[in-house]
């Protein structure tokens, strides 16, 4: 199974304009500007002056909680024994000068004394006429928001990154510095989006261990500090309109195989379609997709019954995907390990949750069967339409 939770709240700080809030922008974004001219920090090292934006976000627990103390998810856990895993997913939307390779993180963000970081009200453009932010409201770099006055706490917490003593700008957001706890992925220019997993904070998230207070999305230090021109990564915001809003993905294998006394689909040219496509599903509905596989070209014999209503099991092997109809485009993957469909004495199927896909869109299933090095696909107009 792979289910999607969208953030309650996301927004962009920006280390050159450190009082800017773009918390209803359709974009957040990592940026990096290199001025050329270097400094020292507190310590007298020397770095390249250097501007940095970070991407923060925040997941409400509270239904994902629910579903694993009702034993429908499995719990999670750190380290590689977790049932179930979490990735962070950004949907790319532009990107500019990127030139070389980089290292992007997903770190636990911690507000110690109390603190909270509001998302805000600003957008990247909404400018008065002397160029100043309209809305000076919500997070900024160098407040967890700008309306109070609270600034972030950088103090030495031994749990707190202590890091931003090298940054230009004072503040960027506080978070725990355990790489343990610490997702990550490699950027090249053709990288696109970004899948990080992040099931260790998600872990310490649910058990208590971590106060639940966001995530922060940022170059390494290294890469923040160093005077390689990066480029800028635009993702789309949760505020967007498209169908690409950030979300973490939970994935597990919910998929078994007992087909009874089913015989096998064994030839080569075969259909797989949904035997029990509704067409349409409330956004709220958890359903059990019947899966049917038979020959294409059945031998004609002289049975009583046909050989397009008898049930076969399809290898172990096949897996499910969902494509958005109007982009073409992939919402769920293939995935060998969290797309198998599953068998029982009844048939093939596999569950599926409608509420992790945006309302008022059409959808359509796809199959995929894989035996040695042949992969075979079912892309025949399986369409649904989710609604609200």
């Amino acid at each position: 199974m792979i289910y999607f939770y969208f953030p309650t709240k996301d927004t962009t700080i920006y280390e050159e304009d450190t009082s800017k809030n773009t918390g209803k922008d359709e974009i957040i974004e990592l940026t990096k500007i290199t001025s050329g001219s270097t400094r020292r920090d507190q310590s007298g090292a020397i770095y390249s002056e250097t501007f940095n934006t970070r991407i923060l976000s925040y997941f409400d627990y509270t239904s994902l909680n629910k579903s694993i103390s009702d034993g429908i998810i499995p719990t999670f856990s750190t380290g590689s024994t977790s049932s179930s895993s979490a990735f962070m997913k950004l949907h790319v939307s532009h990107e500019t000068a990127i030139t070389d390779t980089e290292t992007i993180a997903v770190l636990p963000m911690s507000m110690s004394f109390g603190r909270s970081w509001v998302e805000g009200l600003g957008r990247d453009k909404h400018i008065n006429e002397t160029g100043l932010p309209i809305a000076e409201l919500g997070a900024s770099w160098t407040h967890t928001n700008l309306a109070t006055g609270v600034l972030w706490n950088t103090s030495k917490d031994p749990l707190i990154s202590d890091t931003n003593n090298w940054a230009t700008n004072s503040g960027g957001g506080t978070w725990h510095a355990n790489n343990a706890w610490t997702g990550s992925q490699d950027l090249t220019a053709t990288s696109g989006d970004i899948s990080i997993n992040i099931t260790n904070g998600v872990a310490l998230h649910l058990d208590g261990s971590l106060i639940n207070d966001g995530w922060i999305t940022k170059r390494t230090d290294v890469n923040e500090i160093n005077s390689n021109r990066y480029g800028s990564h635009k993702y789309f915001s949760l505020d967007t309109h498209t169908i690409y809003a950030p979300k973490m993905e939970i994935k597990w294998d919910d998929s078994t195989h007992t087909p009874g006394t089913l015989s096998e689909l064994t030839a080569d040219t075969i259909l797989v379609y949904p035997k029990n496509n509704a067409g349409e599903y409330k956004k709220e509905s958890r359903e059990r997709i019947t899966v049917m596989g038979r020959e294409k070209y059945p031998t004609k014999t002289y049975a009583t019954s046909s050989d397009y209503s008898t049930v076969k099991y399809l290898p172990t092997t096949s897996y499910w995907g969902i494509k958005d109809v109007h982009t073409e485009e992939y919402v769920i993957e293939f995935d060998t390990d969290y797309t198998k469909i599953s068998c029982d004495a009844n048939g093939n199927y596999f569950d599926f949750w409608m509420d992790g896909l945006q309302p008022e869109r059409y959808y359509k299933f796809v199959f995929r069967v894989d035996r040695g090095t042949k992969k075979q696909y079912f892309d025949e107009d399986f369409v649904f339409k989710v609604v609200r």
